[in-house]
């Protein structure tokens, strides 16, 4: 396994602007990616990269 490259034609940025979860008013606008065997979330709503596990469950769900 490959960890730490997108696939060509992957996209791994997330965005969501009807009903923002974490940047109200705005938008949600955030990317995953591996590191090891954990995947991280770089986001506009924090200013550090956090662990996937603390994603909103709502975007969990989603399985965007």
């Amino acid at each position: 396994m490959n960890h730490g490259k997108v696939a060509k034609g992957v996209n791994p940025w997330r965005y969501v602007s009807g009903r923002p979860v974490n940047n109200i008013k705005k938008y949600d606008l955030w990317a995953e990616y591996v590191v090891g065997d954990e995947v991280w979330i770089i986001s506009n709503w924090r200013s550090e990269p956090f662990p996937r596990s603390q994603l909103s469950r709502y975007y969990k769900k989603r399985k965007r």
